[in-house]
């Protein structure tokens, strides 16, 4: 792997409101997607599986994040950026470009491309191509998200039930921690390094 993109582009969030006489405690449970302390912001919330995909194909330690954020729907403004766009940077070279964005109106797209030495995989469409845009490998069943997730979830059941249950807190920490690292970056618009993130 050389480089990968990532998206999650959708609709905007769920507009805050408040009840009358609601505590401030109840209205930032009820709209804890707004708050960094309740949902992390989408980048971390959201986001993070198609950073956890892209982070199991490159199979690389990540080195440093730069990128940007901020909000494009200036009435909406709050503790959570509206859009992110970084790029992080791995220890053997691989680039990963993410940009992620919850706004009205715009181009909605999630999905991940992996593009190697060999070819390309889109994780999406679930196809691999090599150079020359041959078709090296197809999944074997239509994509859609919804199946996916469906999927995902029988397997593990199944693996719940007959004792074949994977741990995975290593590469899900590993996975939140490339997540926190693309918002430090995005918030801060520095270099964040890895190293000085754990």
């Amino acid at each position: 792997v050389v480089f990968a993109r990532s998206f999650c582009n959708a609709g905007p969030l769920r507009k805050p409101t408040r009840g009358r006489n609601e505590s401030d405690e109840a209205f930032r449970i009820k709209n804890w997607s707004h708050f960094e302390s309740m949902g992390g912001d989408f980048l971390v919330e959201q986001h993070v599986a198609g950073l956890d995909a892209v982070r199991w194909a490159i199979d690389q330690a990540p080195v440093v994040a730069h990128g940007q954020g901020g909000w494009v729907e200036a009435s909406e403004q709050g503790e959570v950026f509206d859009h992110h766009l970084l790029q992080f940077e791995f220890d053997r070279g691989a680039v990963l470009v993410s940009q992620c964005r919850r706004i009205a109106k715009g181009w909605n797209h999630t999905g991940e491309t992996i593009h190697g030495t060999a070819g390309v995989a889109d994780l999406a469409t679930g196809k691999i191509h090599d150079h020359q845009g041959n078709l090296i490998l197809e999944a074997g069943r239509p994509y859609s998200s919804k199946a996916a997730t469906a999927n995902q979830q029988a397997d593990f059941f199944r693996s719940i039930r007959f004792g074949q249950a994977e741990n995975q807190v290593n590469e899900a920490a590993e996975s939140n921690l490339l997540a926190l690292l693309g918002q430090q970056a995005s918030k801060t618009a520095k270099r964040a390094r890895f190293d000085r993130l754990v």
